[in-house]
């Protein structure tokens, strides 16, 4: 394994100096990559107390979480990003004698010798080219990335088969670590009618969180939901949470909220008759999971990596077919049984995936890294 002479490895010795990018930690918000990471940090910092763990952010980073004594912070003024990662991070990494770099985005340090992990969560970019800097350059910049990389993380069988496709990255480099729901969290809330008042939810209503990109779907679920029976949108709202600015070609159709509090979104999930997940693409489909830890029933795209996260524990319908969104809604809304089914077997699903779990699985691959590259032994 390439282990340097004076120590076992990684596990055994425990001498290791880990950096990672936390530029993802923004202050009065957590996006899915900083619960990722926070997750990771937390866990792994317990674990292995051994471990010095440094942070790497900007002028503009807050970490909102509380980390142990093993858990330094070293902020680099950022200017412009590719400088960032190519020249300041570099230096900085060779100063502290950095063993390991983990990066929660899909690049790294392109001329560092210090052996890195990057985190693929899925190709978005490249499958709806128009997102970033265009198909070609996306795809040569990724590939080349990956190619850097000692190992590659992500976060579902169907993201890793995307990877190997759409870059070229041999299967064995590839790691599916998953995420994880924290049910300390995300659990049913009963007191639920504050974030109705809070967000003007006035009637019962079916749950959509996430963004507006186009993947998303929501000019389909919209589409869909015009297509229900009157005593059906009569009786329920349409709630989505999370999408920015974004304005529904279809007036008065839901009640867009733009961004939702870290804090809130157990209480929203709670409140609702049931979430839709109606994209055409995810890497994982962390908020499908959320709704089911807090008992709320699901109906999910049949697309990507959602049946392989999903499994059996929610209704499943065609993203691409807005009668059949409208059907499954329709369905589920209209059977108790059936909700109180989906309520069991999605609270069973969602215990599958836990943050440590998936931190262990991150730790695993780091060490793997370590051991074969003779760092920090």
């Amino acid at each position: 394994m390439g282990i340097r002479a004076g120590g076992g490895n990684a596990r055994e010795a425990g001498r290791v100096k880990l950096a990672i990018d936390c530029r993802e930690f923004h202050e009065g918000r957590i996006t899915g990559i900083g619960r990722y990471l926070g997750d990771f940090i937390s866990f792994a910092s317990r674990e292995r107390r051994g471990w010095e763990f440094v942070l790497f952010g900007s002028q503009h980073t807050r970490v909102p979480f509380r980390f142990g004594e093993n858990v330094k912070i070293e902020n680099i003024h950022e200017v412009n990003t590719q400088i960032w990662d190519q020249v300041l991070l570099p230096a900085a990494l060779k100063r502290l004698k950095c063993d390991i770099y983990f990066s929660p985005y899909n690049k790294t340090c392109l001329f560092s010798s210090v052996p890195s992990v990057i985190a693929i969560h899925d190709l978005t970019g490249l499958i709806y080219p128009g997102y970033g800097r265009g198909a070609f350059l996306e795809r040569q910049l990724a590939r080349l990335y990956a190619a850097k990389a000692a190992a590659v993380l992500t976060l579902s069988g169907n993201s890793k088969n995307d990877i190997v496709r759409l870059l070229g990255v041999a299967p064995e480099k590839i790691s599916v670590s998953g995420a994880g729901v924290d049910g300390k969290r995300f659990y049913r809330r009963d007191d639920c009618a504050f974030v109705t008042r809070k967000y003007g939810i006035g009637k019962p209503y079916v749950l959509y969180v996430g963004n507006s990109r186009p993947h998303k779907n929501l000019a389909g679920l919209l589409g869909a939901w015009s297509l229900l029976d009157g005593e059906l949108r009569d009786r329920y709202s349409l709630v989505l949470a999370g999408v920015g600015d974004y304005r529904s070609p279809r007036p008065g159709t839901g009640v867009a909220i733009g961004s939702v509090p870290d804090a809130d979104l157990p209480f929203l999930y709670s409140g609702a008759e049931l979430l839709v997940s109606p994209s055409f693409y995810e890497g994982f489909g962390l908020p499908a999971l959320e709704a089911m830890a807090c008992g709320t029933p699901v109906v999910s795209s049949n697309t990507s990596c959602l049946p392989e996260v999903l499994g059996d524990a929610c209704a499943y319908f065609d993203p691409r077919k807005p009668r059949e969104i409208a059907a499954a809604v329709a369905a589920v809304l209209r059977d108790p049984p059936l909700r109180l089914e989906l309520r069991k077997k999605g609270l069973a699903r969602a215990a599958l995936y836990s943050p440590e779990k998936s931190a262990a699985a991150i730790i695993g691959v780091l060490e793997s890294v370590i051991n074969s590259s003779g760092g920090a032994l």
